[in-house]
């Protein structure tokens, strides 16, 4: 039976390859249609020897090559723990369940058992897609997909590294220091997910904050992209500068924004209210600078946050320090690395008036 079987695998293994390959197409497509990001999606068909060695099993019983659920293998690996719930569930809408031998193994898991687990579906395409021709031959063939967490993951591929498949391989301390690691990679699971959560709470309330309380909201990536969602003194400098050179200003991620903030910082200016006073404060002199420094150019179109750039080009000027201004702009990487004096040079020499 065993060589029947095997037999059978060479006749159609091209096809379960390509199931494969169907699988992961329409899953990707099913997760851009609900917005549901994953880390990634593999496949695999197994192997002729891998084959070999399952259905020799003692334990099992394979009949025919239909028998084996996995030969076609899908993993989705998500980013946080409970996306596993959400991808489980789309799944669940995009094939056919084989809820007999489908198991979720986290239900399964013993408190007192080392061990990270994941959700295994076996599924088929589905009655609805068999009437198509492209999908005619890969009817009843089951394929399995797999999924769980990054950490889930991480925790598996070592496990499997180090060749152990049950508690009772291996001896009771190390056991326990399994337990230890397992406990560990849960709780940071959880920790990854509130992390996640809280930060999504912030973005929805900086925008509030920094309309009523701008000195306690610190200046970082999130409360500066929120500053060109409102009327801001900040915004305002974007507005200066497209007026100036006859440009459309592109709404997009604001560039080198770490940069930008370290550069803000070394001003002391680590709060969206500082930056408002500054911005507010230097808005003509932004203005008078560059049109000194781009010296009659016009562009079709500007990135967003540059009256931050000429900002802080303004506030080296205002250092008047010559020697200070060339360190900033060689730190700062301010240009290309053959034109930081160049730079500077030009930026000590403007004149106010």
């Amino acid at each position: 039976m065993q060589s029947h079987i095997l037999a059978s695998f060479d006749v159609d293994s091209e096809v379960y390859r390509d199931a494969a390959e169907v699988v992961v197409a329409l899953l990707k497509q099913a997760l851009l249609d609900e917005n549901i990001q994953v880390h990634s999606i593999t496949q695999r068909c197994k192997a002729r020897q891998s084959l070999a060695r399952k259905i020799s099993k003692p334990d099992k019983n394979y009949k025919s090559l239909a028998d084996v659920t996995d030969l076609a293998a899908i993993r989705v690996t998500t980013y946080f723990a409970d996306d596993v719930d959400r991808v489980a569930e789309l799944i669940g809408k995009t094939f056919k369940i084989d809820e007999a031998n489908s198991i979720d193994k986290r239900l399964s898991l013993d408190p007192d058992r080392f061990g990270y687990q994941s959700i295994h579906f076996v599924a088929e395409l589905g009655d609805g897609r068999y009437q198509f021709v492209e999908y005619k031959r890969f009817s009843k063939l089951k394929f399995e997909i797999q999924i769980r967490s990054v950490l889930q993951h991480a925790w598996a591929e070592i496990e499997h590294d180090l060749g152990y498949k049950s508690a009772g391989g291996i001896p009771r301390e190390i056991r326990r220091r399994f337990s230890r690691v397992a406990g560990l990679l849960e709780l940071a699971d959880a920790e990854f997910m509130a992390i996640r959560d809280e930060l999504r709470k912030y973005e929805s309330e900086v925008t509030n904050l920094i309309t009523n309380q701008p000195n306690s909201v610190e200046l970082n990536a999130v409360s500066l992209k929120s500053l060109y969602e409102v009327e801001s003194a900040t915004q305002n400098l974007d507005l200066i500068l497209a007026k100036l050179t006859n440009a459309q200003i592109r709404q997009e991620p604001i560039a080198s924004i770490d940069s930008v903030l370290d550069r803000l910082r070394q001003f002391g200016i680590s709060t969206v209210g500082e930056l408002e006073v500054e911005a507010a404060a230097n808005s003509e002199l932004v203005q008078r600078f560059a049109v000194y420094w781009l010296d009659g150019n016009t562009y079709e179109n500007l990135g967003n946050g540059i009256g931050l750039f000429y900002l802080l080009y303004v506030l080296l000027w205002k250092t008047n320090d010559e020697n200070m201004i060339l360190a900033h702009v060689t730190k700062s990487g301010i240009g290309d690395d053959d034109r930081f004096k160049e730079i500077a040079n030009k930026i000590f020499a403007f004149k106010q008036n």
